[in-house]
């Protein structure tokens, strides 16, 4: 078990077997508490929460200022402490994280211009 974290295309029905997630992470838990900073909420687990377009805009913002000032790690993506969610360190896992949530994103948003995204975690 762990930390599971989806993206999906809004609307998204969860008794829909079919739905396939656009991007699928595992233990990235700073960038579960980057959404929740985003959308002033907590996460609940397996309940999906919208997140709109300028949101992902504004997490690969931060991830970028972050991957150009190690230091900013903690001020702007702090990891985020759970029974499931994995390691808390800002070492070479955390900024491979960043690295890939970044790239992700960055081209969810380029094949989907007018998109609206869920976000949807299971532990």
């Amino acid at each position: 078990m762990g930390l599971d974290q989806f993206v999906f295309r809004a609307p998204y029905d969860e008794n829909d077997e079919e739905a396939m997630p656009l991007l699928t992470f595992r233990k990235e838990n700073w960038l579960n508490a980057a959404i929740e900073t985003l959308l002033g909420e907590e996460v609940e687990n397996c309940t999906p929460v919208e997140i709109s377009r300028a949101q992902i805009e504004e997490l690969i913002a931060k991830i970028s200022t972050v991957l150009k000032d190690h230091d900013q790690a903690p001020v702007l993506l702090p990891t985020q402490r759970g029974f499931f969610f994995g390691g808390t360190e800002y070492d070479e896992w955390y900024f491979k994280g960043l690295h890939r949530v970044r790239y992700d994103f960055a081209h969810l948003l380029d094949g989907n211009a007018e998109a609206s995204f869920v976000y949807y975690i299971w532990w």
